[in-house]
Formats: C-alpha cells, sequence, structure tokens
C-alpha cells in the first residue's frame, strides 16, 4: 500500500511501480477523468480517498483495466488505510466485492489478517 496525492504516471512512486513488484495505491485525489493504463501494470487497485461517480472515465477505465477501485466516502475507512500505509506494512490484502470491501495487513506472499472490513 502505497500513498500518492494525484493518479499520475510521471509520479515517482507509481513510475517504480512493476507487475512484479506491484501495490494498491491510496490516492488522495482525482478528477475522475485519470487513465488508469497510462500508470502502468504495477497498479493492482485503487482506493481513492473521496467520494467518485461511478460512471467516471477513470471508474470506467479502471473497470475496463480489471484494476479494483474502492471510492472511500468514510472518513474513519480512510483513517484505517492510512493508517496501514503510515505503518509501513508493505504488504496489504485488498478485496472489492460490491456489498463489503476490506483492506488488512498481510502475512507473507497471500494471507490476510482479519478486521478492517469497509
Amino acid at each position: 500500500l502505497v500513498s500518492v496525492e494525484r493518479l499520475d504516471p510521471s509520479d515517482p512512486i507509481i513510475a517504480a511501480l512493476t507487475a512484479g513488484d506491484p501495490a494498491v495505491l491510496l490516492v488522495s485525489g482525482a478528477d475522475g477523468d485519470e487513465e488508469v493504463s497510462t500508470c502502468g501494470p504495477g497498479v493492482a487497485g485503487i482506493l481513492l480517498c473521496h467520494a467518485l461517480p461511478h460512471l467516471s472515465h477513470l471508474a470506467l477505465r479502471a473497470r475496463q483495466a480489471g484494476v479494483p477501485l474502492v471510492a472511500i466516502e468514510d472518513p474513519e475507512l480512510v483513517a484505517h488505510a492510512q493508517g496501514l500505509e503510515r505503518q509501513g506494512t508493505g504488504r496489504v490484502r485488498f478485496v472489492a466485492q460490491p456489498s463489503n470491501v476490506s483492506l488488512d495487513a498481510s502475512e507473507g506472499g497471500g494471507g490476510g489478517g482479519g478486521g478492517g472490513g469497509f
């Protein structure tokens, strides 16, 4: 989990991501016109820290690219995500389903912790 201000492919943090070393991005702001595909194969998921229309360009492009995108509207959930990023746990388990979203610190390569459901 890494934090960025905007979904900008020229951001050094985003540019450093690769398919072999991907990350879920915690994005502070987006206007909805961003392109997910220009950020490369290292973007495993996007957590946006504010509301976004479901039919925005960004939401449609994320869906087409198969990149989970969640717009978090609850300040407590944003704080949870920011806390995980600040802890520097590195790996997270991010699951996005229509009825539930969860983000937790992950042990090793793929296990997941409990709690943290949004």
